[in-house]
């Protein structure tokens, strides 16, 4: 079993939950709001997840979707916004980079993916 240290809190309940378990929680409420709705043949658009970045563009360009509907995995509370990642190891890093300074080489990402919500959240949605 692999303990993620990276965390992501939503910002309307604050809860924590693991990157894969929001991807996933996200990927079904897309699902949900996808497998009732006519979607013209043309789009050739699987409404079976998982989604990419460019079904989750071609959806919005072609006013398939409007808007997205998320729901927390823990307490079902709409989602509207990113989560935020939280990494407690990196916070305290950077703490302590603060006070002794940065080490003289970088040891730790700190931008492990810049896409990470791709298929889940258009890129133009903040």
């Amino acid at each position: 079993m692999t303990i993620s240290l990276i965390h992501h809190r939503t910002e309307e309940c604050h809860h924590l939950v693991c990157l894969s378990c929001l991807r996933q929680q996200f990927q079904e409420c897309l699902w949900r709001q996808l497998r009732y709705r006519e979607i013209p043949a043309h789009l050739t658009i699987n409404k079976e997840p998982p989604y990419t970045a460019q079904t989750l563009a071609t959806l919005f360009a072609k006013e398939v979707i409007q808007v997205l509907l998320y729901h927390c995995p823990v307490c079902k509370t709409a989602v509207w916004e990113r989560p935020k990642e939280l990494c407690p190891l990196m916070q305290i890093m950077e703490a302590l980079n603060g006070v002794i300074g940065a080490p003289a080489r970088a040891t730790l990402a700190t931008n492990i993916d810049d896409n990470i919500w791709a298929g889940v959240f258009p890129s133009s949605h903040t």
